[in-house]
């Protein structure tokens, strides 16, 4: 392949060289290296089921700051399912919302003041019964 390059006066190369790389031969092993190892192929996440954390049961969306160093912090609670479910619920939703999110017992924890928008983002998910509460 050949890649014009400027020479002294500023205009192209009429010789048909490639430019030389003085790492193409280091290149070589390594390139045929990359091209016979896949290592992984790219993970396709699945959807949380819903059903679990929407059964019917009235999620509760509040403000807490005591015992959390005068952070504030969004609590979901009121959530239904096994932790890995909830897991994978805090993850999505600390994506959508930009914020750290990790699971306190049965309760989702949310960092930072995020309760009108968790509570939009679960109604919009199917969530039928969503309260807010804290000042």
């Amino acid at each position: 392949m050949y890649i014009p390059h400027m020479g002294k006066k500023g205009t192209y190369s009429t010789s048909d060289e490639p430019v030389s790389n003085p790492f193409a031969e280091a290149l070589k092993g390594v390139v045929a290296e990359q091209k016979m190892t896949v290592t992984h192929e790219a993970s396709i996440e699945t959807p949380v089921n819903s059903k679990n954390w929407i059964d019917g049961s009235t999620l509760v969306v509040r403000k807490e700051r005591k015992g959390r160093g005068g952070k504030t912090a969004t609590i979901l609670s009121g959530l239904e399912g096994d932790p890995s479910q909830m897991k994978k619920l805090g993850k999505e939703l600390g994506r959508s919302l930009g914020c750290g999110v990790f699971v306190e017992g049965s309760d989702l924890v949310i960092q930072g003041d995020h309760r009108v928008r968790l509570k939009k983002l679960l109604e919009d998910k199917g969530a039928r019964r969503v309260k807010m509460s804290g000042g």
